[in-house]
């Protein structure tokens, strides 16, 4: 009898755990179907939906609305998709564990045009609440001599700490290590 109450304790511990786990991942879903549509404002998003496969495997996948996977999304999509779940994660975590940690990004546009660049930072603006650190050059645009110049008017709308890092000239472009930048506070 004392055999069978284990068994049955560690079933009824393993079907809770998992329950637990797909029940966390639909949350992550729908939390991150909701970032989707804030940074695609007037573009296509699809249905992300993130699910264990017969392996117990996770798979993610962007899906159209009756559940076509799409097998090629362009970059752009595929960026803000992976984007929206890092803010889903984000955002479950300052829930469940009332722990906040920065947010870092390398590069998060470069694969964007300039409409879903604007509702990215809009979206860090208005629905992320907490400390974001962005590399990025999409706050520069080339002046009429082809030179790369701050974009005052984009770095207006940011309402946080904001600097450059430029990458200084001289360097052997063969040879990574001679690379050297230079970090300066923007006001």
């Amino acid at each position: 009898m004392i055999h069978e109450f284990f068994r049955m304790f560690a079933l009824a511990i393993e079907n809770t755990e998992s329950a637990t786990y797909e029940e966390f991942l639909s949350k992550l879903a729908a939390e991150a179907n909701l970032f989707l549509t804030r940074l695609n404002v007037d573009d296509f998003t699809g249905v992300i939906k993130i699910y264990l496969d017969r392996y117990s495997d996770l798979k993610i996948e962007l899906q159209d609305r009756n559940g076509k996977v799409i097998t090629n999304p362009n970059t752009s999509l595929l960026t803000t998709m992976h984007i929206s779940i890092l803010f889903a994660i984000s955002e479950l975590t300052r829930e469940n564990r009332n722990a906040d940690y920065p947010l870092i990004f390398d590069a998060p546009t470069s694969s964007f045009d300039e409409g879903k660049d604007k509702a990215f930072y809009e979206c860090l603006n208005s629905q992320v609440n907490k400390q974001c650190i962005v590399v990025t050059k999409s706050c520069l645009l080339k002046n009429e001599k082809g030179e790369y110049v701050t974009d005052e008017q984009a770095l207006n709308n940011l309402n946080c700490q904001k600097y450059r890092i430029k990458k200084l000239t001289g360097f052997d472009k063969l040879d990574i290590t001679t690379i050297d930048t230079q970090v300066e506070l923007l006001n």
